[in-house]
């Protein structure tokens, strides 16, 4: 075994593998020969925002437990307010006697201090005593969120194929918790209102209604591959490998249009994350502010100006993302309206022929309209990961995409991984 390029065990564990493999190959070429992909079902799953779930119970469980935090913390805090203030203007009486030593006593000076005190104490005090996740949620997210909405309603009011009302009645009769909410009791109203909720989630599933279709063709031509008919053959006509060029296409644009579809979720979920954290945080925040010159009391300094910051540019991010969003939705539209290839998509999907679709996309003619569908997938992808990029330089608005590039790097390492144990495999 000296000559091969890879010792025993790793020959073992090829051919482990390869065995594996071969029977995988083999099974799906039976059952994809004797099923062949259904495009109805592909566009159906596809295009059906199949992540609106997750999404919608993330940000629903957090739009609840949030309000529950907030004022569990405003019942414990008013009290130690009032008794750490007691403490703090004793102590403004007594340090001059304490730490100078000679008694002097400035009562004008420590009146105006103690009455400044006292109004930011008040202040403090009414902020924990009221809703205020959902007030500023009210007040400040859900207007400025609305006018990114609002090219959505023009748009949906112009192409009759959109159907973004049907999915906000959708979502909201799905949505238990908008059921639930009991709007008379101030710890179980929700954060952000139901109907923000439902917008947010229909938001993304344009995403999927926009990215769908590509999925579709993706999927369609990644199992077509493996139908008899296609599969590369040796002697005696018996399939043994794959269809190797319709098998990368179909890969490759199954993986650029769901790339598309990553980028908004994950930012829509940073934004609602980092401003529920803010709120959780601000009875801590308005504490360091309430003493901030207190040296005892040194978390919180300066937190409060940072709060509103992040609030501002949460809910621009939020805005800005659904402008983009519209703009995406109404290009594609245009370039899909204008594709050579649409009519006989629209054909292949309305007989639920998968080879009357790939038939037409691997032939001579209908390479323009693969190379098109290819081209419109990269455009989408790169259009949806640049929003941050795009959002600060026209309209200087931050959009975080921490949690977008975070999962780029755990995608890399896995990807690393896998060439890793291939590479040790070879030895």
């Amino acid at each position: 075994m000296s000559f091969l390029p890879f010792s025993a065990g790793g020959f073992s564990l090829l051919a482990a593998g390869g065995i594996a493999l071969g029977t995988g190959i083999i099974g799906m070429s039976v059952y994809r020969s004797i099923s062949p992909v259904k495009i109805t079902d592909a566009l159906s799953f596809f295009s059906t925002c199949w992540s609106c779930q997750l999404f919608s119970d993330v940000i629903g469980k957090m739009s609840e437990i949030l309000p529950r935090i907030y004022h569990a913390m405003g019942a414990v805090m008013i009290p130690f307010l009032f008794g750490l203030t007691a403490i703090w203007i004793a102590w403004q009486i007594l340090k001059p006697y304490i730490t100078a030593g000679n008694g002097n006593f400035d009562g004008w000076s420590l009146g105006g201090k103690f009455g400044t005190q006292v109004a930011k104490l008040l202040f403090v005090v009414a902020l924990l005593a009221v809703p205020l996740p959902r007030m500023i949620s009210s007040a400040i997210i859900e207007p400025v969120f609305n006018i990114g909405l609002s090219m959505n309603y023009s748009i949906s009011a112009l192409d009759s194929r959109s159907n973004y009302a049907t999915c906000v009645i959708a979502t909201a009769i799905a949505d238990k918790a908008s059921i639930e909410e009991d709007i008379s009791k101030p710890a179980t109203v929700s954060a952000f209102s139901p109907r923000f909720r439902h917008n947010l989630t229909c938001q993304i599933a344009n995403i999927h209604q926009m990215t769908g279709l590509g999925m579709t063709v993706g999927w369609t031509m990644l199992n077509s591959s493996f139908e008899y008919r296609r599969m590369h053959k040796l002697m005696f006509g018996i399939p043994l490998f794959p269809n190797i060029p319709l098998m990368f296409m179909g890969a490759l644009i199954l993986v650029l249009y769901l790339a598309a579809l990553l980028p908004v979720p994950l930012f829509f979920l940073e934004i609602i994350v980092k401003l529920s954290m803010d709120f959780v945080l601000l009875p801590l925040t308005l504490l360091g502010w309430l003493f901030k010159d207190w040296k005892i009391v040194s978390f919180g300094k300066g937190s409060v100006q940072k709060t509103i910051n992040d609030v501002i540019s949460g809910v621009l991010g939020l805005a800005m993302t659904g402008i983009f969003i519209t703009f995406s939705v109404m290009v594609l539209n245009a370039a899909f309206g204008s594709w050579q290839g649409a009519d006989v998509l629209k054909q292949a999907i309305e007989q639920n022929d998968s080879i009357m679709l790939i038939d037409s996309l691997m032939s001579t003619a209908g390479s323009k309209s693969l190379i098109t569908l290819i081209m419109l997938g990269i455009f989408i992808t790169m259009f949806m990961s640049m929003i941050p990029a795009l959002a600060k330089t026209l309209f200087n608005v931050t959009i975080s995409d921490k949690y977008y590039q975070t999962t780029k790097k755990d995608l890399g390492l896995m990807w690393s991984g896998v060439k890793k144990f291939w590479k040790s495999a070879k030895k």
